[in-house]
């Protein structure tokens, strides 16, 4: 592979890491969103719709983060040694895959989330101040 292509996917790999970084600072600002209206008030949690948003969002976030760390991976085995020794390849390729190992285990439990705040958002809880408040057999029809 020519010096230009490896600067290139070098850029990219970059881009891409950026990039998660952004996404994981936007994961803070949801986990820290969902509780706000508890803290801010002083109150018990309420599971309404702004919670369901922001959970359900910090959960996409975490399977973009988890797909975007896999095309980080790629792309850092691909940029090689541009402007790099091989020990910092080495570490830095091994630093990103052990990251995707440690995100692989939550990957079900981010899927089920997002499916569930999926259904609970088609189910229009609008008129309910908390899920609590909420027929099972209502969340059953639904789907969840």
């Amino acid at each position: 592979m020519n010096e230009s292509i490896k600067k290139g996917f070098n850029a990219l790999f970059r881009t891409v890491i950026f990039c998660l970084c952004v996404a994981a600072i936007m994961m803070i600002v949801r986990f820290f969103s969902m509780f706000a209206d508890s803290v801010k008030n002083d109150t018990d949690l309420k599971l309404d719709k702004n919670f369901i948003d922001n959970f359900g969002s910090y959960a996409s976030l975490y399977k973009g983060v988890f797909f975007g760390s896999i095309a980080a991976l790629v792309l850092s085995v691909l940029a090689g040694r541009y402007k790099a020794s091989a020990a910092a390849v080495f570490f830095r390729t091994l630093v990103i895959a052990a990251i995707i190992g440690l995100m692989y285990g939550g990957m079900n439990v981010s899927g089920a989330i997002v499916d569930v705040c999926a259904v609970i958002d088609e189910a229009d809880i609008e008129e309910f101040e908390d899920l609590e408040d909420i027929d099972i057999d209502t969340l059953i029809e639904k789907g969840v």
